[in-house]
């Protein structure tokens, strides 16, 4: 398990407010070996651990940094047991090893809710959501993650918005013949279009961008950055348009030749005019987890953010003779760079020359005994 350094880090009506962080968190989390169990892969995280009452959302990342990927076909969702939250595969087929999820705790000020199919909003494939910032407002960007409460789902859901009653839906992506089942549950977020931490955007396949199963995306806040976290919902009629696109297959992100992609994992063309909501972080706020602190080291990194041919300095103030390692790891996890500096007191500077890294976000830790420190490093 990767846990020494990096955590990387609204019933009646069917939604739920809850409590949430203050600010958002996101890291990517990667399903090793150790952490999988079947059908179900085992987030374990301090940010998630004993919080059954938060609304995360996930998505595939292909190959987050230019790793190696993996495919996933089938439908997944999230659940809370034994004090911290798990991925799973409905059909709860084996959890495919060393695939890669983008994680998203959104803060306070996210609108971010629980929907659930009740009796009262459900009606053949879909289930209606009536929630004051979604009543009334066709472009407004959405995405949604299932979650578990009792009832597996194997369904791929999107969403429509009905003019005749100004409502959006879930439903499911099968047709009218796929019912939607009471106690279907999903955590709802409605972008705010004015963040300045992410990018929301609709964008619809069409002769330009789209390629077979795979559709490409132009945004200059994203291009040429491997390192983003992207989260993407099927919306069948953009606008509330009369008629739609249907998308039935699971959806999962990539990053190819400076841009990201949105495909269907299971290789099925995506057809003109089929669309997706997207929210983009550029530079995703990351949590740290760190059991025991640097108390004799003081760390400071400068410039940052830091120009990707330029140089990074690191300012240490060392109180102990013992060696004091420098890593640099991505996202992921991934050791970028390493170094150990030995017969050193005092004040010292070491530099990093940065044409090495690709553009985007890491974490500087340095570690001297059993004592370490982090910060977060944004190379434009």
């Amino acid at each position: 398990m990767r846990r020494e350094l990096l955590t990387l880090c609204l019933l009646a009506m069917g939604w739920l407010p809850v409590a949430h962080a203050q600010s958002s968190i996101l890291w990517i989390a990667k399903a090793a070996a150790g952490d999988i169990s079947n059908h179900v892969f085992y987030m374990e995280n301090d940010t998630l651990a004993g919080k059954p009452d938060l609304l995360p959302l996930f998505m595939h990342n292909f190959n987050p940094y230019s790793s190696f990927g993996k495919y996933v076909k089938v439908k997944q969702g999230l659940y809370f047991s034994n004090n911290n939250w798990r991925l799973f595969n409905q059909d709860k087929s084996d959890f495919v090893e060393d695939s890669y999820y983008n994680i998203w705790v959104p803060g306070a000020k996210e609108e971010v809710f629980k929907h659930s199919s009740v009796p009262s909003n459900t009606n053949s494939n879909q289930t209606v959501i009536d929630h004051p910032s979604l009543n009334g407002n066709p472009n407004a960007i959405v995405v949604i993650s299932s979650k578990w409460e009792g009832g597996y789902d194997t369904y791929f859901q999107g969403l429509y918005y009905r003019s005749k009653d100004k409502r959006w839906r879930i439903y499911n992506e099968g047709g009218l013949g796929e019912l939607m089942e009471e106690g279907r549950h999903f955590h709802v977020l409605v972008a705010d279009k004015s963040s300045s931490e992410y990018t929301s955007l609709l964008i619809t396949a069409n002769a330009n961008n789209t390629a077979g199963h795979v559709l490409t995306i132009d945004n200059a806040a994203i291009n040429g950055n491997p390192g983003a976290m992207l989260f993407a919902t099927h919306v069948y009629n953009p606008g509330g348009a009369g008629s739609g696109v249907y998308n039935n297959h699971p959806v999962g992100v990539y990053y190819a030749q400076g841009k990201w992609k949105i495909y269907n994992e299971d290789f099925a063309p995506i057809a003109p005019g089929t669309a997706f909501n997207v929210i983009a972080f550029p530079q995703a706020p990351v949590a740290t987890s760190i059991e025991k602190p640097l108390k004799t080291t003081a760390v400071n990194i400068f410039p940052n953010p830091a120009p990707r041919k330029g140089w990074l300095q690191v300012e240490l103030d060392v109180e102990q003779t013992s060696p004091v390692e420098l890593t640099v790891f991505n996202l992921i996890g991934e050791c970028i760079y390493r170094t150990v500096l030995t017969g050193v007191t005092g004040k010292q500077m070491h530099a990093i020359e940065l044409n090495r890294f690709d553009r985007g976000m890491y974490l500087v830790k340095v570690q001297q005994d059993n004592q370490s420190a982090v910060q977060k490093l944004v190379i434009q």
